[in-house]
């Protein structure tokens, strides 16, 4: 899934693309920011136009990650939309829709780590929460570590 703002737009993600094997090897549920391309780089094994759709401005950028950590089936997904993060300075909120398989629903059985990939106009990273708007609940909540 790949989402895109029009070039200006001030508020909301202006790439988001979700992945069911995510490209970044942390454990989560975790936040991650990228605020330089050097860690990106040290983090992730392929450039941003395989993770995002599109290259990243570094100057004018930030890349997050949310990811959900190791799941047992391939029907987990996390997702995001353009709009979804709101605020500034102390407090953003990450707005994410988590799917999971219904108990009659068919799904692999296997190991996924699905997450969601944002570019971002940069900010300060103060605390951030995310909530999953189909349960409704907090997932994550803290001060995410940025990678300069």
């Amino acid at each position: 899934m790949l989402l895109a703002l029009a070039a200006g737009a001030a508020a909301g993600p202006a790439l988001a693309r979700s992945h069911a094997q995510c490209p970044w090897r942390g454990e989560g549920p975790v936040l991650r920011v990228f605020a330089a391309e050097a860690p990106w780089r040290e983090a992730f094994t392929g450039p941003e136009e395989s993770v995002l759709g599109a290259p990243v401005d570094w100057t004018a950028q930030d890349v997050l990650v949310f990811a959900l950590g190791q799941q047992r089936t391939l029907g987990v997904t996390v997702a995001a939309e353009p709009g979804d993060l709101a605020g500034t300075g102390r407090h953003t909120r990450l707005d994410v829709t988590i799917t999971r398989p219904g108990p009659d629903d068919m799904a692999a059985m296997a190991l996924s780590r699905p997450c969601v990939v944002l570019a971002v106009p940069k900010r300060t990273w103060s605390r951030v929460e995310v909530r999953d708007r189909t349960r409704g609940e907090v997932v994550w909540r803290g001060r995410p570590k940025v990678k300069r």
